[in-house]
């Protein structure tokens, strides 16, 4: 074992702007897996039914995942989307083993009985 932490597949909801709200208002933990939509991490579509319109104007693009430094086509974000993508065509079985983990570990966390919600956004 390398002794490097594995990064997490979902972002916590009270790291994410409006999720935080979710947390305030009614009390709901959520975790939100972020994967780059259709082909664009290059290994496969998991958006299989959008249209050019669609992908043209994702939400993958808004927030902080769509500012770019000049002259760039990228950013930290939408990389770590595409390594999320990467990983989930790469071996399916242990990502959703993962996912599974991970939506456990965040009910173990809680320090009082609240829901908690996974949702999947590319």
């Amino acid at each position: 074992m390398s002794g490097r932490r594995t990064k997490a597949l979902f972002t916590r909801g009270a790291a994410n702007a409006k999720t935080r709200k979710g947390l305030k208002v009614a009390d709901v933990d959520t975790l939100i897996l972020h994967l780059s939509p259709a082909d664009q991490a290059g290994v496969g579509n998991v958006c299989t039914s959008s249209t050019a319109g669609c992908r043209a104007t994702c939400l993958t693009f808004a927030g902080r995942g769509g500012i770019f430094k000049a002259g760039e086509t990228t950013n930290a974000i939408q990389e770590r989307r595409k390594e999320r993508t990467r990983e989930y065509f790469a071996d399916r079985a242990r990502f959703v083993g993962r996912l599974w983990d991970e939506i456990h570990a965040a009910k173990r966390r809680r320090t009082r009985p609240r829901p908690t919600r996974a949702r999947w956004r590319p």
